[in-house]
């Protein structure tokens, strides 16, 4: 764990007896949940601030957990395994509870999505189709597989390859549509068990990396991130003039939103190690090329196997952004002065 506000202080979660292989933050920013790579894997939930065990939980998953989220309320946390069946485990993070745990199949699950209104509900994405789940008691329920369109688009091996739940009100009535980003570049939209494709341009960028649905100073727009392009919607996935583009031999791979002044900042890391902020009006500003970064694996996009990472978060109250890649550095840097504040060595690829 590293903070921003005390310089060259490292401090370790020492849990873990086993590889970690994924990791998620709960909505409050308070908790992290780690996963293993093991036989038999433990979740560990411990508190950011002081990096105290809040309870290991004990998983159903062999080989590994592939991806986790904590549901938006409650002490929900649910959890994929690499194992061949693709487990599901619904688990209480407060007291380390198994409460539900089933076998979803063959087929690999590539995203796991929570309802931020409903936590008992959430879904996953595989080849070709979403699949719909709910938790009842003790049990995990599948609601229904929507397939993203004909039966040729399973044949074809389509992956959905982003999920982001979009709230919205009919009578008075606030519901969840999901919306569903995949490898050919579309975005769709499910509702009532059904999918739609809302928008579907000529020209193509690649497939859809990141779905953000975020509440700006322009008020609330979906950020669409394909290829060398993030795209701004409005909630009727009309385009706005808000269009960022980076050359084209470049590639958004993570995105994040501050609002440290108005109007909201778009920071964007990118897959050749650089970083890169803009407003809306403003020219697309380059603050530093931070990460000399490898090619690492990622064999379940095809011909996007070969790429570079670089991850980057933002604080929004202090004005500082991290950023870490593929040259085991950590980089803290202020907005406001542009200026990089420390750098720290990592003994891991994160």
């Amino acid at each position: 764990l590293f903070r921003p506000g005390a310089p060259h202080i490292q401090e370790f979660y020492q849990g873990h007896r086993d590889k970690i292989a994924c990791a998620a933050v709960h909505g409050s920013k308070k908790l992290v949940a780690t996963g293993e790579a093991a036989v038999s894997p433990r979740i560990h939930v411990w508190l950011a601030g002081s990096l105290r065990t809040v309870s290991v939980i004990r998983t159903g998953h062999a080989a590994g957990i592939m991806t986790m989220r904590f549901a938006c309320r409650g002490a929900l946390l649910f959890s994929v395994g690499v194992d061949r069946h693709f487990s599901l485990q619904a688990s209480d993070w407060r007291t380390g509870r198994t409460v539900a745990f089933r076998h979803t199949g063959t087929e690999k699950i590539v995203e796991l999505a929570s309802d931020p209104q409903k936590p008992e509900f959430f879904a996953t994405s595989s080849i070709g189709c979403v699949d719909l789940w709910r938790l009842r008691c003790n049990a995990i329920e599948h609601r229904a597989r929507v397939a993203l369109g004909d039966s040729s688009v399973r044949r074809s091996g389509v992956l959905a390859t982003a999920l982001e739940f979009l709230p919205f009100s009919v009578g008075g009535k606030n519901k969840q549509a999901l919306l569903v980003g995949d490898a050919s570049g579309k975005l769709g939209v499910v509702t009532n068990k059904r999918y739609r494709v809302v928008f579907d341009d000529a020209a193509k960028a690649g497939l859809v990396a990141v779905i953000r649905v975020a509440e700006t100073s322009d008020g609330p727009l979906v950020f669409v991130v394909r290829g060398s392009t993030v795209l701004t919607l409005d909630l009727n996935f009309r385009p706005t003039a808000f269009k960022i583009e980076l050359k084209q031999n470049s590639r958004v791979q993570s995105l994040d939103l501050f609002a440290c002044e108005s109007p909201t900042s778009v920071l964007l890391g990118t897959a050749e190690g650089q970083v890169f902020m803009t407003q809306r009006g403003e020219e697309l500003k380059r603050l530093f090329v931070a990460h000399a970064a490898q090619p690492l694996l990622a064999p379940s996009l095809g011909d996007f196997a070969k790429c570079r990472r670089i991850h980057i978060a933002a604080s929004k109250k202090q004005g500082v952004i991290a950023s870490a890649g593929d040259d085991k550095i950590l980089r803290f840097w202020s907005v406001k002065e542009n200026m990089l504040i420390k750098e720290v060595l990592l003994p891991f690829v994160p």
